[in-house]
């Protein structure tokens, strides 16, 4: 529960990724969503904004509070002459979707777990309208980053935390529950696409191999550079 040890945290919060950053000389800051505590304000960010994302109020009206303090963030340049790590989480795509009407029913192709009926369809859309909402978050946040000069100099990685909410999907150990998005853009890198089989467990490595910083004894995980350089296909 929570996505970190039972309990909803973490435990040894030193071993954070934003604290390990902040103490190799980086700013860390906190936008919308997060799991690793009750109160984000223990995970040892610099900066936290996250009070906003509250349940009962739709995803796309946090998500939106979300991008402006990002777009703001990146704006303000908090960390000065600092390098920076900002965690922006979004809601969307949790359930409840948006309301979607009924004419893209007929023509949405279905995930390979899901029954062809048309109330599946309904629903299936009703994901992708609230996928438009983080699509174009992300969009908004990467034209902000060029906007500002930081494109050349900024590694960018897109990731989920679970499969989507659809049967044998989230909740589940299936390849629709565990597999997940992953996506970098590191400058001087082309894009490229690789069928690697790799874990979340492999990020913390990976970030510490991309920005030359020593890693941590403690650490887990193999670092995933050797595939982002063609080295390796495994």
């Amino acid at each position: 529960y929570g996505l970190a040890h039972r309990g909803f945290s973490l435990n040894d919060y030193s071993q954070h990724l934003a604290q390990f950053l902040g103490r190799n000389g980086y700013y860390t800051a906190l936008i919308g969503v997060q799991h690793e505590a009750k109160d984000p304000s223990v995970i040892g960010y610099m900066e936290t904004h996250a009070d906003h994302v509250k349940k009962g109020k739709p995803a796309i009206v946090s998500d939106k509070v979300s991008l402006d303090l990002a777009l703001e963030f990146l704006e303000r340049k908090p960390y000065k002459d600092k390098p920076f790590f900002l965690s922006f989480g979004l809601r969307s795509t949790h359930r409840k979707f948006m309301d979607a009407d009924d004419s893209r029913d007929g023509f949405v192709r279905l995930p390979y777990a899901m029954m062809d009926t048309l109330e599946n369809r309904h629903d299936y859309c009703e994901y992708l309208k609230t996928l438009d909402v983080a699509d174009y978050c992300v969009g908004k946040l990467l034209d902000k980053i060029d906007e500002v000069g930081l494109r050349d100099d900024t590694v960018i990685m897109f990731t989920t935390d679970h499969g989507i909410a659809f049967p044998q999907m989230k909740g589940t150990l299936y390849d629709g529950g565990t597999g997940v998005a992953l996506m970098f853009r590191i400058p001087g890198k082309k894009p490229f696409v690789s069928d690697a089989l790799v874990s979340h467990i492999d990020v913390f490595p990976t970030v510490c191999d991309i920005l030359a910083l020593e890693k941590p004894e403690w650490l887990q995980g193999k670092s995933m550079l050797p595939i982002i350089n063609k080295e390796s296909d495994e």
